[in-house]
Parts: structure tokens; sequence; C-alpha cells
């Protein structure tokens, strides 16, 4: 999956019910210190991880539990766009 998947996911998510505005986080080098990621919401997050070049590899991380990313950040929540 990930960022080489990004657009058929959020098609498929919108296709399946859901609404535009769930949140959505992708995670680029995730637990090395290179990590850096991307929140947005399914309408805007294609466009986001384009603006700020993610590379694979990368997770993509759906629903509300992304609303939870600073309170849960172990790393350095400065890295997340």
């Amino acid at each position: 999956m990930g960022i080489g998947n990004l657009e058929n996911v959020v098609d498929q998510l919108a296709r399946n019910g859901r609404s535009s505005s769930t949140p959505v986080a992708v995670i680029t080098q995730g637990t090395t210190h290179r990590q850096r990621c991307v929140i947005g919401e399914l309408h805007n997050i294609t466009e986001k991880v384009r603006t700020e070049r993610l590379e694979p590899p990368s997770v993509i991380v759906v629903g509300d539990v992304v609303r939870f990313h600073e309170s849960l950040d172990w790393y350095d929540h400065n890295r997340c766009f």
C-alpha cells in the first residue's frame, strides 16, 4: 500500500462511503530519524503528500485515530505537516 497507491486508496474509501472530511495521515520512513508525516483529510491528502514530496516506504492511517497524532507522538510532531 502506501504512497504508490494513495490515489486508489482515497478513491476506494470515498466510493465506499467514507466522508471527504475523514482524517488521514501518511507517514514515511516511520520509526527512523528520517520520519515525516502529512496530516489531512480524504479530500486533500493526495495533494498534500505531493506538495511535501513524501517518498516510500510509507504507511497510510485513516480515521479518527489521526486526531490523536499530537498526544500520541513519540517522535517529533513538528515533522507533521
